[in-house]
């Protein structure tokens, strides 16, 4: 009788996102992720039931580690945990350490209106969280402006970055916010 491979959900949703940047976020469905996974149909749906419950599976995990790496973030450096300090230096050490991740997560974020209006309410919150809401004069909405648009762009691969290319620009632009 034949053994079937048991995988984590952390695995699975890993599965997924080999199928979102191999294949595009149209691909995206049991039975692609079944196959990338080495696994049946089956042991897809009942980890996760709809290929949508597969997609929001992909983006509470994407928060939670995004948390976690606030929380990392703080016990390190001292810094309070709800500071615009602390996310944007989480958001760009998530991004060093899985950089297809967040290419996969924008492709997602872009597929249907429930997305995008799901993805304008994840950066409304930061923005009123950190105090940032347009109509102030505040260089650091601009800091964070800036620097979500480079992930995406690095992400994305839209431009071409080396790691010393890519730390020497942020330090750039961390330069250029300490004036």
């Amino acid at each position: 009788m034949a053994r079937y491979k048991k995988l984590s959900r952390d695995d699975l949703l890993d599965a997924a996102l080999d199928v979102i940047l191999d294949k595009g976020p149209h691909a995206l469905s049991i039975g692609n992720v079944a196959t990338a996974a080495g696994v049946t149909k089956g042991g897809i749906q009942s980890n996760f039931g709809t290929r949508e419950n597969l997609i929001e599976a992909l983006f509470e995990r994407w928060t939670r580690e995004l948390e976690d790496k606030c929380d990392e973030v703080a016990k390190v450096t001292g810094l309070e945990r709800a500071s615009l300090e602390v996310f944007l230096r989480a958001t760009l050490e998530g991004q060093r350490e899985k950089p297809r991740q967040d290419a996969a997560m924008i492709f997602l974020m872009m597929q249907t209106e429930k997305h995008r209006a799901d993805s304008r309410a994840w950066v409304e919150d930061k923005l009123v969280r950190f105090g940032l809401q347009q109509g102030q004069d505040n260089p650091a909405r601009l800091r964070f402006v800036i620097l979500q648009s480079l992930l995406v762009v690095k992400s994305l691969e839209l431009m071409p970055f080396d790691e010393d290319g890519w730390v020497g620009l942020i330090a750039e632009l961390e330069q250029i916010f300490r004036k």
